[in-house]
């Protein structure tokens, strides 16, 4: 019965992931590791309570990662290919942090700098370990 969740015009639901006043789990909160954990039981607990099913091309939690296959390629500081970042070479190797997604009739993922890569299999190689 708690003011932000029973006062919302929309479904609404609230979580506790950890206590900031608790030394060990004010570490944990600082882990990413931690914080993948909690996005991802949140998100599978939602598609579950809904009834919803993963789209085609989910890693099952996977960790993802492009390689170059390209003697050079743009990388781009927001999801618009016309904002171009810096050159990347053939054979460097990104970790993935949102997978696949369409982009202006292409498709790009978003690597851990921050910065986002095409997703065209022409140019590099998304996998798995």
């Amino acid at each position: 019965n708690f003011h932000m969740v029973r006062e919302s015009a929309m479904p609404a639901v609230l979580t506790e992931n950890g206590f900031i006043d608790n030394a060990s789990d004010a570490a944990a909160l600082k882990s990413d590791a931690f914080l993948t954990k909690i996005a991802r039981g949140h998100a599978e607990g939602l598609a579950s309570a809904l009834g919803l099913s993963r789209k085609d091309g989910g890693n099952d939690g996977e960790q993802g990662y492009v390689e170059i296959l390209a003697d050079s390629l743009w990388t781009y500081n927001t999801a618009n290919w016309d904002d171009k970042a810096v050159i990347v070479n053939k054979d460097e190797v990104f970790t993935v942090i949102r997978d696949k997604f369409p982009v202006g009739g292409g498709h790009m993922y978003q690597i851990k700098s921050g910065l986002y890569i095409t997703a065209n299999p022409t140019y590099v190689r998304y996998y798995t370990k």
